[in-house]
């Protein structure tokens, strides 16, 4: 990750140290324990990152003052590219380089000031231009890194979060000969931890490992899997026994054989492991060293080929050699500026050189490890803290749906009833409207009914009178007769 200080060891043995001071990136060369030279290689820059190639080419990636990023080749024509310019709404930081085949490989972060929003972005020379593409958009926690980055034979690998609040964590690949992201997206949960690192063997064992305060004791847990074997599951291992404070943990491999390192504040205590499940005995080292300056050597000589380490603290660096080499006999305490002569000089092993003028660049820092360690306990027990008020919060925002979930049924159910009583209401207008159209109706019937007796009662009276009328002639005629007869 940018801004590390580096040893370069190139396929003949050459050594450089790089390192920033002041927005200064300075280059030491050494031959055995002797400083040759030192010199400002770049000024104003903000953060930088290198990588040496398989033709000990060292590429450099850097981000200047001016929010440029550009690209250099460490040689005697040293001259640099622009490869992106940031624009005024946008901040690029947390800059990586990978170079894989002479191709080289640049990611960086872009901040989104307007939106507040991150994105992880990836630059590459093809077809005679620069591409850049957007990854993907990433979360983070701040003084955390926000993204990781290691290879497998021609792959690229990212390891990143995607939603801070949830832990959500994903790997994605990048197949170098297709030119193209493959389908290598797990979805990793992760939450309350601190010193969390990605790491990928030269076999492909792809290790993430991290620290977590159990019982006020910081434990190292472990997630692998075999990247030969996309079937394969992640393994969860806790590598930490009870009662130890396993403080900034370093996991490498040399050998096939997994090496896991830490720091108890006194002493620099190891175990290692063939299979990541079974780990050995612990041995301590005694160590005074309080520096816990972080490190990343990057190698070619033929004595490292068997040896994957993507970084370690300057703390680390004798207990590392002493751990990888036994036979080497070496101390900080025997490598000192006053009891080293030309024949120690000349006599020393590579480790002790790196060891050596390693230890004369970071003199002087004596409590940085100890503020280190308190800083990332406090960090640990803060997020325990954030992590009850987030349960407290949690149980009271479930009390609030509840009630609010109550109350929203009753409103509900209160709509419900108004929207019966609506219809109620509406089906007695309507019956009310039909029993009005029924009572007229019926009046009108009446009337009708009434004109019909009246009728019937005046053909009555018409046939009445008829009758008597008849009746009254009969008689007539009868007398009539009667008297014709006389």
């Amino acid at each position: 990750m940018s801004n590390n200080s580096y040893i370069v060891r190139t396929s003949k043995d050459d050594l450089y140290k790089f390192k920033l001071e002041s927005g200064n990136l300075i280059v030491e060369k050494f031959e055995g324990l002797k400083q040759t030279n030192e010199y400002v290689l770049i000024k104003d820059i903000l953060e930088y990152s290198l990588y040496i190639d398989e033709n000990d080419k060292i590429y450099i990636s850097y981000i200047t003052n001016q929010q440029q990023l550009m690209l250099t080749i460490f040689d005697n024509n040293l001259s640099s590219i622009e490869i992106f310019h940031s624009s005024c709404n946008t901040y690029i930081h947390s800059v990586n380089i990978i170079a894989i085949n002479s191709n080289v490989h640049i990611f960086i972060v872009i901040k989104n000031l307007a939106e507040e929003n991150n994105y992880l972005y990836h630059f590459y020379f093809h077809l005679n231009e620069w591409i850049s593409e957007r990854i993907d958009g990433i979360e983070y926690l701040r003084y955390t890194c926000p993204y990781f980055l290691d290879f497998y034979k021609k792959d690229i690998y990212l390891f990143y979060c995607i939603n801070s609040i949830s832990g959500e964590y994903v790997i994605r690949k990048y197949n170098t000969d297709k030119i193209v992201w493959d389908c290598f997206k797990n979805s990793i949960t992760l939450k309350n931890f601190t010193n969390l690192n990605f790491f990928i063997t030269l076999k492909g064992i792809c290790l993430i490992y991290f620290n977590k305060i159990i019982n006020n004791n910081v434990r190292t847990h472990i997630l692998f899997k075999n990247l030969n074997n996309l079937d394969s599951l992640w393994n969860y291992n806790n590598i930490s026994r009870d009662n130890s404070n396993t403080l900034k943990p370093v996991i490498f491999c040399k050998n096939n054989i997994f090496y896991y390192m830490w720091n108890t504040g006194t002493s620099i205590v190891y175990k290692k492991s063939s299979n990541l499940i079974n780990w050995s005995e612990e041995f301590g080292l005694d160590s005074k060293k309080k520096n816990m300056r972080k490190l990343t050597y990057l190698s070619n000589f033929s004595e490292d080929k068997d040896l994957k380490i993507n970084f370690m603290y300057f703390s680390y660096l004798d207990a590392t050699y002493q751990i990888i080499n036994p036979k080497l006999n070496c101390s900080y305490e025997s490598l000192s500026i006053d009891n080293l002569d030309e024949d120690n000089i000349k006599s020393a092993s590579l480790q002790e050189k790196i060891i050596y003028f390693t230890d004369c660049a970071f003199k002087g820092d004596k409590d940085y490890m100890k503020e280190m360690e308190e800083k990332d306990i406090l960090i640990a027990k803060l997020r325990n803290k954030i992590e009850e008020q987030k349960n407290r919060l949690l149980y009271y925002e479930n009390k609030f749906k509840f009630i609010n979930n109550s109350i929203l049924s009753f409103n509900e159910k209160k709509e419900q009833l108004i929207d019966a009583i609506n219809l109620l209401q509406n089906a007695l207008i309507d019956k009310g409207k039909k029993l009005n159209e029924l009572e007229a109706a019926y009046a009108e019937k009446e009337k009708e009914l009434e004109s019909l007796r009246q009728e019937v009662y005046n053909m009555k009276t018409i046939k009445t009178n008829r009758f008597s009328l008849k009746k009254m002639l009969n008689k007539i005629i009868l007398i009539i007769k009667n008297k014709l007869n006389f």
